[in-house]
């Protein structure tokens, strides 16, 4: 609320049910280690006092989100109205990441970030993103005589997602469509805004899935995984995910920020319009590029990004905190 000197995207989630729940916890229990996973219900954890040490799962840096959020903006209202929220989140993620005895970032930028920006001394590193590559995998080799489809997949109840599909729509879209006129736009994920589903309605080239049961099906739909974000923080294991899947992925810088990704080898980076349209249109164009970008990409994902190497990072990070504490 404007009133309150707490961010939106934090405030909603202060929940007194789950304060007083935590509260007694606190009290009555012995944990070996609690872990406050994401930022949103920190809030909650104020004034307690564990025995056991305490972690901080950050998988983005919120602040940063806001004000790329709040950069990218044309109208001065949403301008002013994002750089307020990205001035709120600033002052309460540095308050928040101080009530842990360990804080875990989902990238080495990230973690840089946490150091350097709010000076915090609690934090214990970096989780490589991880993707269950025994699940994901990439579809059956067939022939194909769809028209060249693009999609985008991630939480479309995310703003960062939200702003990425309707610049993808309004700016590059366009360009890719005056030389593959038949080309489609696939958006996979949940909770979709009413503006993204009018858009799909008006337009019968452009398909709106909202929530589904497998996202599998959908993406092996796709010739090319589109990222252009332009605001977001720690990183993209939707990425990884298609990569996993064998889809190639076109991304901007930020898109593919904090991921251990070359260009020209594990996917295509572009940051303006035009360029990102070009990649877009280059992958049309050669289906062997396509192949061999999606191949390469598994084989990384396949050797450094699996659950298990995610897993014993996590834990190991978790156990020197708990041995911090016991010194």
């Amino acid at each position: 609320t404007v009133a309150s000197s707490r961010p939106y995207a934090l405030h909603k989630y202060d929940c007194r049910a789950l304060r007083e729940k935590l509260s007694e916890m606190a009290r009555k229990e012995d944990f070996h280690l609690v872990i406050c996973d994401f930022l949103a219900p920190a809030l909650n954890f104020m004034g307690l006092s564990f025995k056991c040490p305490t972690v901080l799962f950050q998988h983005n840096i919120e602040a940063q989100i806001w004000q790329r959020l709040a950069s990218s903006q044309k109208s001065p209202l949403k301008k002013a109205y994002l750089g307020l929220q990205h001035r709120r989140m600033q002052y309460w993620e540095n308050r928040l990441s101080r009530l842990f005895d360990g804080v875990i970032t989902v990238s080495p930028e990230d973690a840089q970030i946490a150091r350097s920006t709010y000076q915090l001394t609690n934090v214990l590193g970096h989780v490589p993103t991880g993707v269950d590559v025994h699940d994901f995998q990439p579809a059956a080799l067939q022939a194909q005589s769809r028209p060249f489809t693009m999609g985008f997949l991630g939480s479309m109840d995310w703003m960062p997602n939200i702003d990425a599909t309707l610049y993808f729509t309004e700016e590059i879209l366009p360009i890719v469509r005056s030389a593959e006129p038949d080309c489609r736009f696939k958006i996979i994920g949940r909770n979709p805004p009413p503006k993204l589903r009018e858009m799909a309605k008006a337009d019968a080239q452009i398909e709106v899935t909202g929530t589904v049961d497998d996202v599998q099906p959908h993406v092996h739909d796709c010739d090319v995984i589109v990222i252009p974000l332009k605001a977001g923080g720690g990183t993209r294991i939707k990425i990884y995910e298609a990569m996993a899947m064998g889809v190639p992925v076109v991304s901007t810088t930020i898109g593919a920020e904090g991921l251990s990704v070359t260009h020209e080898k594990d996917l295509l980076i572009a940051d303006t319009t035009q360029d990102f349209a070009s990649a877009l249109l280059r992958l049309a164009a050669d289906p062997s590029l396509r192949h061999a970008l999606a191949s390469h990409a598994r084989e990384q994902v396949v050797a450094h990004h699996s659950w298990l190497a995610a897993t014993t990072c996590f834990m190991d990070l978790c156990q020197s905190c708990i041995s911090n504490k016991q010194r």
